[in-house]
């Protein structure tokens, strides 16, 4: 299985909505992600892509991985960071994604492939692992339950790569964040329209790690976990759903 961690260490200082900019906290945090995802998880391939382009010394990862028997690819270029500032952080998500299904080796030979926002990790992944590993599917689950006018939660999900390519690979050129085309919809939208096959992830993914946009940490509410699950069960977060 091959996880792919979505990254941008340096950020353009007018990119809106962004209050953790400063490059060596987001490479700090990036680093705690990358240690985690290596040794701590069942996961046989990571696939680190920064769209920065910010050099960075990559040893310590590459021997961690080494030790524990993973594979890791690091890619790394310049996105447009004048569409980013014109258009919305959702761009150069887009933009990431597609580098990485062009550009990665470990990719190659996958028919699937997770992704999650870099800095951040699952706590529970161990719990999700051999649900999804013996089931691979197109996992997305709903950011909200009950609206109507929600979207895909883009941090993490599992999708196959050919319907990625066909249906979801260009959607980031329509993002205008200052429009409310926010990339998290239009992924949503495109699922929809294509009549992609979806589902929410079997137990509700618990994500550890600070929000770039708020600079507050992810909100963790113990005494919600029950309900989320059981909502997870009964496929509440489809994005078909309500």
């Amino acid at each position: 299985m091959l996880i792919l961690l979505t990254a941008c260490i340096q950020p353009h200082d007018n990119i809106t909505m962004l209050k953790i900019s400063d490059p060596q906290l987001r490479l700090q945090q990036y680093r705690k992600a990358l240690i985690y995802w290596i040794s701590q998880t069942a996961i046989e391939k990571i696939v680190f892509c920064d769209n920065s382009n910010y050099q960075f010394d990559v040893t310590e990862f590459e021997q961690l991985a080494q030790r524990c028997a993973k594979q890791i690819e690091f890619l790394r270029f310049s996105g447009n960071k004048e569409k980013v500032i014109e258009c919305g952080k959702g761009y150069g998500e887009g933009e990431i994604i597609q580098y990485f299904i062009e550009n990665s080796h470990l990719l190659k030979g996958e028919t699937h492939f997770l992704k999650i926002t870099g800095r951040v990790i699952v706590e529970n992944f161990g719990d999700l692992y051999p649900y999804i590993q013996n089931k691979p599917a197109n996992y997305f689950n709903a950011s909200r339950i009950f609206d109507r006018r929600r979207s895909a939660n883009t941090v993490f999900f599992m999708v196959n790569v050919d319907i990625y390519k066909k249906y979801l690979m260009a959607v980031f050129r329509k993002v205008r964040d200052d429009q409310g085309i926010v990339f998290e919809k239009l992924i949503r939208q495109a699922l929809l329209k294509n009549n992609v096959l979806t589902e929410n992830f079997p137990t509700y993914p618990l994500i550890d790690g600070m929000e770039a946009g708020t600079g507050m940490p992810y909100k963790k509410q113990p005494q919600r976990e029950w309900y989320r699950k059981w909502f997870s069960q009964c496929h509440f977060y489809d994005l078909k759903s309500w």
